[in-house]
């Protein structure tokens, strides 16, 4: 029998619907996948997966400006939902959370092969050195900072110092660093050999 009229769909929504394809729906603070679909020099759009498109633009584009200038078509990106629906019909995203996970995750490659970084030193203490790493604070304890660097103190606020990694704590924000083992490398690795020969020593003799 041919299909009634009143069967017909009444919206796209219902013809989605009725093919299995859904049309997903965002609450802000939903983490979603988006890939990237145009960049201006202000603005980034997203296709999201839903009826309307993700909008990365105003202060949201200023605090990751230089990732989303990175950032091309075709990009697939984690971000955050801040807005269901702005007035133009878009979904307003953040991916400063997405920038944070990139920094931390090249930190910890940094770790893994102690590679040397530049910092910048923010402000000297009774405990140590606070600095500026890839726009995360990090810390220099007082036992890790070299000779030198010692001497100098206050006179190293807002110069470069080069650094190796020793603690990460993502969750924590906790970035510990070592300016020692970079200046003294030399000493340190010296000192290392003739504390092996020594337990070597020990070993042979005991």
């Amino acid at each position: 029998a041919p299909a009634s009229k009143n069967n017909k769909p009444k919206s796209m929504e219902e013809l989605l619907a009725r093919t299995g394809f859904q049309i997903k729906s965002f609450q802000e603070g939903d983490e979603i996948e988006a890939t990237v679909t145009d960049i201006l020099p202000q603005t980034v759009t997203f296709n999201i997966g839903g009826k309307s498109e993700g909008i990365l633009t105003g202060p949201l584009f200023d605090e990751v400006r230089d990732l989303a200038r990175s950032l091309k078509s075709g990009d697939q990106v984690k971000a955050t939902v801040v807005d269901t629906e702005t007035r133009e019909g878009y979904v307003r995203l953040s991916l400063k959370q997405y920038a944070a996970n990139i920094q931390w995750d090249e930190l910890r490659k940094a770790q893994e092969n102690g590679k040397i970084l530049p910092a910048i030193v923010k402000s000297v203490n009774d405990k140590g050195m606070v600095v500026a790493l890839m726009g995360i604070v990090g810390f220099i304890p007082l036992s890790h900072v070299g000779k030198n660097a010692l001497q100098k103190g206050d006179r190293l606020v807002d110069e470069e110092v080069k650094l190796k990694i020793m603690e990460l704590d993502p969750k924590r924000g906790r970035v510990v660093l070592s300016e020692k083992a970079v200046s003294e490398a030399d000493q340190l690795e010296l000192e290392a050999k003739a504390i092996a020969k020594l337990k070597a020593g020990e070993i042979h003799t005991g």
